[in-house]
């Protein structure tokens, strides 16, 4: 066989070339993934950021058009005399209340907080001064303040058993001064505010923050609406205070954040924007895992063709790999037999004589060397050509294997010179037994094609250690044995 270094160096250039493939095949594979991912990323951003700016277009519009309907109630409620008799805007507030299913109630307070009128309140009734309640009062300073809407705190409402958003405009007389505060409250369940009425993608959730932490409104990324309970934990405290610190953290009137699971139920990536004349943050939220699932599909196709490939390239690898071994065994039993015959060439015979040489002075053995040469074999080449010459040597060694036993060796040394290796040897009676069965295969004629050859052999007899003890020395005895057989015929 090859020289394990010599195999290895051959083999070698295999190995690298598909490591070299692998590594370009994964690579560009991770570069794909990196880009999927970068992509998927960026469409969840994309899409997060426009529901956002949908959802400040649609709170900032939806504040300017109640702006405009708390202060043309309020003037004519102020015009029909309200403060000074709250009954005398009961019709009026009564029909606006019906204009907007969203709406628990229209009602008109003093600047001083104290509320005089509220739709569906019946006269009589007890009504309550915003600035004495600490939900309100701090919204209701701030409606007094500020010449736009201001929305308040959500916060619930026991007269109407529910959550509302209490919006508030204050109406001035000429001067700037306040004359009254007009408020409005939206149902917060139901699905009656305009938040509510986005269009929203799976998994996508939004939410109103304001400036104190506490949620304006929330569309959960669920969808599900919350019960009572819950509306407590997210409406009844300052349940964004976390989100309100990261957003602070991030700086800028809008941007994007990520939220860990430890503060929320799962890992969110938050896009925000802040309206300053409000005093309050829009913001549009999806959990990382849909991003993650969204980025899993889309790299499938891609992670499915690195993985057919990783496998066709390991099976060409170990077939080139096994061609190569086969090639290599191909040019050793090349290097050590004759291509004519199959038998062992001067080669592979020299090292088969070594061996048995050892073995046999080993074990006090004799070795017996047959030199065989077929007569006449030129005159037959001559004659019937090279084709028939070769057939011929074929049928010769084919002859001569079938003399020998499972440990003997028969090699072709070149042209129609055959040598048999007999170790074991006892005494030279057992040489001359096999020698005279040698002969004897020949007496039958070889028939090739339509010609028929009869022909004799010529045997040259080494025995190691009787004649000689070396290999060379054992070779050269047998050269002159059959050198002295041929000149006897």
């Amino acid at each position: 066989p090859l020289p394990a270094a010599e195999t290895q160096s051959t083999r070698r250039p295999i190995l690298e070339l598909f490591a070299f493939l692998t590594v370009m095949a994964l690579g560009g594979f991770g570069y794909t993934a990196f880009q999927l991912w970068q992509d998927t990323h960026q469409d969840a951003l994309d899409t997060l950021t426009y529901i956002n700016q949908q959802l400040a277009q649609s709170t900032r519009a939806t504040f300017i058009k109640h702006e405009t309907i708390l202060r043309v109630v309020g003037e004519e409620l102020l015009r029909v005399g309200t403060l000074e008799d709250p009954e005398a805007g009961r019709d009026i507030i009564e029909d606006i209340a019906k204009t907007d299913p969203g709406m628990v109630a229209f009602g008109l307070g003093r600047p001083d907080g104290q509320l005089l009128i509220i739709s569906g309140v019946p006269p009589g009734k007890p009504l309550p001064n915003l600035l004495e309640h600490e939900a309100s009062a701090d919204s209701f300073r701030d409606a007094l303040a500020s010449p736009i809407l201001q929305a308040g705190r959500p916060w619930f409402m026991q007269v109407f058993d529910d959550w509302v958003i209490p919006i508030r405009k204050t109406i001035r007389d000429a001067q700037g001064n306040p004359r009254a505060v007009m408020a409005a409250g939206y149902r917060i369940t139901g699905g009656t505010t305009t938040w509510a009425e986005l269009e929203l993608p799976k998994d996508v959730g939004v939410g109103v923050l304001r400036e104190d932490g506490y949620f304006q409104y929330i569309h959960f990324v669920t969808g599900s609406e919350p019960g009572p309970d819950r509306l407590e934990e997210i409406y009844g405290q300052a349940a964004g205070g976390a989100l309100l610190a990261s957003i602070r953290k991030n700086g800028g009137n809008q941007g994007a954040i990520r939220l860990d699971k430890s503060l929320t139920v799962d890992n969110l990536l938050v896009v925000y924007k802040r309206l300053p004349e409000y005093g309050i943050y829009t913001t549009a939220a999806l959990p990382a895992s849909t991003i993650t699932d969204a980025f899993l599909a889309d790299v499938a196709g891609p992670a499915s063709l690195i993985g057919i490939y990783l496998v066709l390239a390991f099976i060409g690898y170990r077939y080139a790999l096994r061609t190569q071994r086969e090639h290599e065994n191909n040019l050793t039993w090349l290097a050590h037999h004759d291509s004519l015959t199959g038998l062992p060439n001067r080669l592979l015979m020299r090292d088969r004589l070594e061996q048995a040489l050892k073995t046999a002075q080993r074990n006090h053995h004799r070795v017996a060397l047959f030199f065989i040469d077929i007569d006449r074999f030129k005159e037959i080449n001559d004659t019937h050509g090279h084709a028939q010459g070769d057939a011929l040597l074929q049928q010769v060694a084919a002859r001569l294997l079938g003399v020998v036993r499972s440990g003997d060796t028969v090699a072709r040394l070149g042209g129609d010179e055959f040598l048999m290796i007999l170790p074991d040897i006892e005494d030279r009676e057992t040489v001359e037994v096999l020698a005279q069965r040698v002969i004897g295969q020949f007496l039958q004629p070889i028939v090739v094609g339509s010609i028929e050859h009869r022909i004799t052999t010529s045997i040259g007899v080494a025995i190691y250690p009787d004649d000689s003890h070396t290999v060379d020395e054992v070779q050269q005895h047998g050269d002159i044995a059959l050198f002295e057989a041929k000149d006897r015929g």
